[in-house]
Formats: C-alpha cells, structure tokens, sequence
C-alpha cells in the first residue's frame, strides 16, 4: 500500500525475543514536492532535456516522473551509477546536475555544472559548482536564465569589439584619422562594451 501511494512504512516495534516482535506503532512517511516544483521544471524542460536519477524505487520514481512530466528517469541507482551516467551525458551534451543529497556528491563533481542548495549534505555542497543560497528552486531557473543571459552578451561583446576594431584599424594603420581620433574611438569601444554589459546586469539580479 505505501509503495503504491509512494510513501515509506515505518514500524516501531519491541523484542521480546530472538522470534517475537511486539508491534508499537506504524509510521507512513511521505517525500512531499516543493512547492514550486511542477511550475519549475515545467518551464525547465521546455527549454532542456531532464533526467531523474534517484535511489529509490521504480515505481516511487516513475510517480515522480508522472507528476512533474519527466519522461526519462532511472531508480535505484547506487552513487557511482549517477555518474556514470552523468559522464555519458557529458560526453554528447553540456551537462548540469542538480542534487543536496550524499549520494548525489560523485554525480556533481562528474557534471560540467554542479548545482546544490545550502540545506543539502556536506559532501554534497563541497562538491558542487554552484550554491543556492535561499532553498528555492525558482533560483534555480533564474540562475540558469542569468547564466544564459550572460553567455548571450559576451558573445555580443566580443563581436562589438572585434567589428569595432576591425573597422577602424585598417583606417588608422592607412592615416584616414589623426591619433587623437583613433584613441577617441577605441575609448568609445570600452565604453560600449561596458555599456552593454551593464544592461545584462540590471535585469539578471536574484532576490
């Protein structure tokens, strides 16, 4: 009955002898989601592929998998099978593993970006990349969009440089324009750069 409903039976109970257990109480515990958890990775996996790995049963994991809309997912997996199958992904794809548990440890330290929060195990924490600080997992999804945002304006940066420059080199290197003008430009090169940069970190704040 607790594996269908995915809860865990629990059973107190005293030994009287080698052969006889005197029952005292019966516990049925429960992993209840976050509260955001299903807005979450819902918006997570319209932009991703998602992947449970979970120690727990099969048909604990699968409920999991059914509630949140997760299609793939692997249960029963001991520490060294998470990384294992964190390396594989690694190897086709850019690779995040999001985990608080000490048995996650070896499959954030296998992924390209390990992500935990501050209530997780200690293992867990020591090995991961990043630390979310407030126990949220909107963070989570916010920390991906800012990390996203920021690959977007290095690149812009680097082709503003690069054009910039590539422009008006030539043009100083042939004496088109005088010195001063030339360092005039290149200071209005930084200056844009910087700029831009600033706008990426006005809108990428967590609070």
């Amino acid at each position: 009955l607790c594996e269908q409903s995915m809860r865990s039976a629990v059973v107190l109970a005293h030994c009287e002898s080698a052969e006889h257990l005197q029952p005292l109480a019966a516990f049925s515990l429960e992993d209840a989601l976050r509260e955001d958890a299903v807005s979450v990775v819902g918006n997570l996996g319209n932009r991703m592929h998602l992947t449970i790995l979970s120690g727990d049963s099969n048909e604990h994991v699968r409920r999991l998998a059914h509630q949140l809309q997760i299609n793939e997912f692997r249960a029963e997996q001991s520490p060294e099978q998470k990384r294992d199958f964190v390396r594989q992904s690694t190897q086709r794809e850019i690779t995040l593993m999001v985990g608080d548990g000490i048995n996650d440890s070896v499959a954030l330290a296998a992924a390209d970006t390990g992500i935990s929060f501050a209530g997780g195990a200690s293992l867990a924490l020591h090995h991961s990349d990043v630390l979310l600080l407030n126990n949220r997992l909107a963070d989570l999804e916010k920390m991906i969009s800012i990390a996203r945002s920021t690959r977007r304006k290095i690149l812009q940066n680097l082709f503003l440089a690069f054009a910039y420059n590539g422009f008006l080199i030539p043009i100083a290197f042939g004496g088109f324009i005088s010195p001063f003008l030339g360092a005039v430009f290149m200071s209005l090169s930084s200056i844009t750069v910087i700029v831009n940069s600033l706008f990426a970190g006005r809108r990428a704040t967590i609070r």
